[in-house]
């Protein structure tokens, strides 16, 4: 057969089409069955396929930024050369602080102690404060992040806490001011208050040099007291020397708390006693003490109840007096007279609490002049201020109606007297150093009645009230 008598190639070809068409049918549909499981598999995880970034870009972070890389903290090294338990702060030159805290105790072969500045205080200009808690000294060091600082006995240039005692006849005074002066310029002031029990309180005081201590009161000629302090004194504070003074006015308290008393140090070469003995023996003691003291207490009273006293003071030929019908009670031999009471001031009479040489009169009260403040002793002695209004503001400050701008110890609204209907108070508005009334300082905020004749310390100041 020829090739013109075989069968037309196009309809082999529509069944060779026909067949392949269905087998590429077949396997798509294998194919689809295939992958059905797994999309199914993700879709119910809640996951995607996950895809990578495209070449050249970074992931992004979580945040939906590029991370930054951190500045270094600036860190100050110093190394412990003194003994001690010490606490460090920074001072930054704007006077903000961190929190005292423990300094840490060394590391490595070379002792250094990294000190990381808070990111508030900037390394220029601040000071790094060490305070040796066992001694009471603070040694202040600029602030370097190069290098390594040494901390020795010689960088304590200051005394943390210094105590002077003023006293009066053996009794804590007050009213009166104690300035703190090195020679050039003014350190300190304290007016000192009935709760100071005569114990002015000063801090941060130089060690580098001599200071003054000067204490002022009225018209009396000041006293004062020059020492250079030292590195040695207790821990708890620096004890200055006593200011004994002996103004006939001086006001008193009772005297300040003796200091606690150390225990002597064991000679050397004796056997120290254990450090839990000494206080196991005090107790010891204590309690033999009370059972003596009980049991002989219980022997007088089995004596007295069985009558074995009686017969014995008979025996010795002791009277007892009877017991009498109850009367007035016999006068206490050992009680205190009692003290009259104090007379307001009149008018006319010269303050009570100046008398002798350079006693200050007061101004002679005028009939109908109005409430107002005479000033008896201190820097206003001899002024006279009217009280106009239901309301007097007395300050340092001009725009008060009772100014005392001469007066540093005066705050600038020290305090408001305030008048209604022939009554009047006194309101003292938390001044520093205080407003006292008779002696005695008022609380801050509360009113304090006021009657004529009452004396008024505002300051160094003392006035007497007239209505």
């Amino acid at each position: 057969m020829s090739g013109l008598d075989a069968p037309p190639l196009p309809l082999r070809g529509r069944g060779g089409w026909g067949v392949r068409a269905t087998c590429l049918l077949a396997i798509l549909a294998l194919g689809g069955l295939a992958t059905t499981p797994v999309l199914a598999q993700q879709a119910a995880q809640g996951s995607a396929p996950k895809t990578a970034p495209p070449a050249g870009k970074a992931a992004a972070s979580p945040a939906g930024g590029k991370t930054a890389a951190s500045k270094p903290v600036p860190t100050m090294q110093i190394k412990k050369e003194a003994p001690g338990d010490f606490l460090y702060r920074f001072i930054g030159a704007s006077g903000v602080s961190s929190a005292p805290a423990p300094l840490p105790a060394p590391t490595g072969s070379e002792n250094v102690i990294p000190l990381a500045l808070p990111p508030d205080i900037p390394a220029h200009n601040a000071q790094l404060e060490i305070v040796d808690t066992g001694k009471g000294n603070i040694a202040r060091l600029p602030v370097s992040t190069s290098g390594v600082t040494a901390i020795n006995a010689d960088s304590f240039r200051y005394v943390q806490t210094l105590e002077v005692p003023v006293q009066s006849g053996g009794k804590g005074v007050y009213g009166a001011l104690v300035t703190l002066s090195d020679g050039q310029k003014l350190l300190d002031s304290h007016l000192l208050t009935p709760a100071d029990n005569g114990m002015a309180r000063f801090s941060d005081v130089p060690i580098t040099a001599p200071v003054t201590v000067t204490v002022q009161f009225g018209a009396h000629p000041s006293k004062s007291m020059t020492q250079t302090l030292t590195l040695d004194h207790p821990g708890d504070s620096y004890h200055w020397q006593t200011m004994d003074v002996d103004w006939p006015d001086a006001l008193t308290v009772a005297p300040p708390p003796a200091p606690a008393k150390t225990e002597p140090i064991p000679v050397s070469g004796s056997p120290a006693e254990p450090a839990g003995g000494s206080a196991v023996n005090s107790i010891a003691s204590m309690v033999v003490s009370l059972l003596f003291l009980a049991a002989l207490a219980y022997g007088v009273y089995w004596a007295y109840a069985t009558g074995r006293i009686k017969t014995l003071l008979d025996k010795l030929g002791i009277a007892q007096q009877p017991a009498t019908a109850a009367g007035p009670a016999a006068p206490n031999p050992f009680a205190k007279p009692e003290k009259p009471p104090i007379q307001p001031i009149t008018e006319g009479t010269a303050d009570p609490l100046v008398s002798g040489a350079g006693a200050v009169s007061a101004a002679p009260v005028v009939a109908g002049s109005g409430p107002r403040l005479v000033g008896t002793m201190g820097t206003y002695s001899g002024s006279v201020f009217p009280l106009n209004g239901a309301g007097v503001d007395i300050g340092r400050d001009a725009g008060n109606a009772v100014a005392l701008p001469q007066d540093n110890n005066v705050s600038r609204r020290h305090a408001t007297l305030q008048g209604s209907s022939g009554q009047y108070a006194i309101i003292d508005h938390n001044s520093s150093n205080g407003t006292f009334v008779n002696g005695v300082r008022i609380p801050g905020e509360t009113p304090q009645p006021l009657r004529p004749g009452d004396e008024v310390q505002i300051g160094m100041t003392r006035f007497r009230f007239e209505a």
